[in-house]
């Protein structure tokens, strides 16, 4: 039997050191400074560091935007601490790669059916493969191609083939408890990756410039915070069971009007009678319009089956 005591000692010798073993950064960063008691906020501003406070959700920016950009950044930044300890941060950099993958792909297919008038996905899938099929598919039929390139659809299908559910450089063992790697000494250059995610970045990149304030693809329904409204209305009105037992306009009206958008912790926006109308166009759609959109409802044996914008 372990004696607790000499645990307990041994444990407390172990953690006296002042610095954590992290040699390529800045020293004073690598300080344990410990905590008088547990009464403070993990989460908390400090003023007199203002360069590090981090806000979370600002006006008028993409609410992707700091999502994706900051999955990119921190496996961008990592490039030179990996230099020293490639085997440990090959992890964190690939997962990172990849969400930022995975969100950019959603990002452009909801702008992209936005702005072409197509009914919204539900954009839960963690394949790669599903949303760059989605994406090819939106652009082909408008001639826009073009913007992606035969490189960006190699490298996302490389990272599928690598990490097919978006659990390998995350959990040690998979969903099914099965070993994540098969640890057969397989070598990556994490240089070499860099620098081709540079090119994906800086091709992705010019896509968001495309829908930016007087660029080519700017619309109404550009702007985050109707983007934003339009994806969580697409979200209630054709997931679970919001989307079914739609017997009637009056139905369809109540559903409409139960919904709810939160801007942000002030702002909360609820429509009613008085703002929005609702109405049956034909048999299968229904319009729905107020002051800051149109949409189409397509409704089939009794279900929302779809929703698009029009312009």
């Amino acid at each position: 039997m372990v004696n607790v005591e000499r645990v307990k000692e041994a444990f407390e010798l172990l953690r006296k050191p002042d610095n954590i073993p992290f040699p390529y950064i800045s020293e004073h960063l690598n300080v344990v400074k410990r905590r008088e008691n547990a009464s403070f906020e993990t989460f908390r501003p400090n003023f007199n560091r203002v360069e590090y406070n981090a806000v979370i959700g600002w006006e008028g920016q993409s609410y992707t935007y700091g999502y994706k950009e900051g999955f990119f950044n921190i496996a961008h930044a990592a490039i030179e601490p990996a230099a020293h300890i490639p085997d440990t941060l090959v992890f964190s950099i690939i997962f990172n790669y990849r969400q930022y993958l995975e969100l950019v792909l959603k990002e452009n297919i909801t702008r992209f059916e936005i702005l072409w008038e197509c009914p919204m996905s539900n954009n839960k899938t963690h394949d790669l493969s599903i949303l760059l099929d989605r994406l090819l598919e939106l652009l082909k039929t408008r001639d826009y191609n073009f913007l992606i390139s035969e490189v960006q659809k190699k490298v996302i299908n490389d990272f599928m083939e690598i990490d097919s559910k978006n659990d390998a450089f995350r959990f040690v063992y998979d969903f099914e408890g099965q070993l994540s790697h098969k640890y057969d000494h397989k070598i990556i250059n994490l240089l070499d990756l860099h620098y081709t995610m540079n090119e994906i970045y800086n091709d992705f990149n010019a896509i968001d410039y495309l829908f930016g304030a007087d660029e080519a693809l700017e619309n109404r329904y550009s702007h985050p915070s109707i983007e934003g409204l339009l994806v969580a209305l697409n979200s209630y009105l054709t997931n679970g069971k919001n989307r079914k037992g739609i017997n009637s306009l009056a139905k369809l009206k109540h559903l409409i009007f139960e919904f709810t958008f939160a801007f942000n912790e002030k702002s909360t926006l609820k429509f009613d009678a008085d703002d929005t109308n609702v109405t049956e166009m034909n048999e299968t759609e229904y319009g729905v319009s107020n002051d800051y959109f149109t949409i189409v409802l397509h409704v089939d044996n009794e279900e929302i089956k779809s929703m698009r914008v029009k312009h």
